[in-house]
């Protein structure tokens, strides 16, 4: 059988750099959508938006909350630097980072997630939980 026959039924061919292409498409938006449930369960379903709501063209934030931008990325090679500097890049035009965080979700294949932010906005996010843990107290 023919490569040609088997585009022509619709069948992805092994061989073909298109089809690994259209399965790590599939890959990313699984673990957008999973961030997106992840997120919604923290904040509620409607505080949780895509970021393409706020835009005409395609280059945005995947995600935002009330407190973050959020860049989604999985693979097995995925710069944080590079995908932290997107999400900075993405939201600047538009303002969305005012007020917020911008944050990288990562899935590196069979590993766990991880979160990628700037040290300055860590330490900040370290500030207020102590600041509220000790009124709380109070």
């Amino acid at each position: 059988m023919s490569d040609e026959s088997a585009e022509a039924r619709g069948a992805p061919i092994n061989s073909s750099r298109k089809g690994k292409r259209l399965n790590s498409n599939r890959k990313g938006k699984r673990w957008e959508a999973k961030v997106h449930n992840m997120l919604a369960k923290v904040y509620g379903a409607d505080a949780v938006v895509l970021g393409a709501q706020y835009v005409t063209d395609h280059h945005t934030v995947d995600r935002l909350t009330p407190d973050l931008c959020v860049e989604c990325k999985s693979g097995s090679r995925i710069n944080l630097i590079a995908a932290l500097e997107q999400c900075e890049r993405d939201a600047a035009p538009r303002r969305l980072h005012i007020g917020r965080i911008c944050v990288v979700a990562a899935k590196y294949d069979r590993k766990p997630p991880v979160v990628a932010m700037r040290m300055d906005d860590f330490l900040r996010l370290m500030e207020e939980r102590r600041w509220r843990a000790k009124n709380a107290c109070e």
